[in-house]
């Protein structure tokens, strides 16, 4: 039987992940832009313009804005789903329209957090197993931004790509350790990591000599394993 309550709270937790899932998604945006303007890259004047607030707020006095007007959104502004079914998708100053991509977000994570409990294989009776729910469903998140980033401007954000990365390293650890062979497992993993990045690193592009070797050598992880 699933606890109600679990579900409950799950699906609220994704609401909130969803939405900041959303908001994380234009941040990195704006973070990008100008970066790219730093380098010398050639950037879309008007986006630039648009975004480039959301790239200089500090962590703690990082607020939500309208894109098109600015308006600072209060906290009755951001209540998953409710506040944008109540504003009929529009801001609530310049009544422009506010985009599908949040609220579609924000449905999509909650319906990941509670299908994750519903169908997750293995039992969640000690913290370990907890845990190991819990990263699997952060590494959602990331990949969700992944996938609404990549949707809008075909790019992956290295940050948010290294942090899914450690995430499921993070995941191979604990589920060694909850079936008592983590050693393994994770040498394992790490040497298939290997032989994988020595296959892709720019071969095609890049002679012989100059190609991308590993800094451990396979037949040692081989070994270990």
């Amino acid at each position: 039987m699933f606890d109600p309550l679990v579900m409950t709270l799950l699906a609220v937790l994704g609401l909130l992940f969803g939405s900041f899932a959303g908001a994380t998604v234009w941040r990195l945006r704006a973070r990008q832009l100008v970066a790219d303007k730093k380098a010398g890259e050639a950037v879309d004047a008007k986006e630039l313009k648009q975004l480039k607030p959301l790239a200089h707020q500090k962590v703690l006095k990082d607020r939500s804005r309208c894109l098109s007007c600015g308006y600072t959104l209060r906290w009755y502004d951001l209540i998953p789903i409710v506040s944008w079914l109540s504003l009929k998708g529009r801001c609530r100053s310049c009544r422009k329209p506010i985009g599908r991509m949040e609220p579609l977000l924000e449905v999509g994570m909650a319906v990941f957090f509670v299908a994750s409990y519903i169908f997750w294989p293995f039992l969640l009776t000690t913290p370990l197993e907890v845990a190991f729910l819990a990263v699997w469903l952060l590494a959602g998140v990331g990949l969700i931004i992944l996938f609404a980033y990549d949707a809008k401007w075909y790019l992956l954000p290295n940050s948010v790509t290294f942090t899914v990365v450690a995430l499921g390293v993070v995941s191979v650890v604990l589920r060694g350790f909850m079936i008592g062979n983590w050693e393994s497992i994770l040498f394992n993993t790490l040497g298939e990591m290997v032989e994988t990045l020595e296959k892709i690193s720019l071969e095609i592009f890049l002679p012989e000599n100059l190609r991308i070797k590993s800094l451990i050598p396979l037949e040692i992880i081989q070994e270990l394993s």
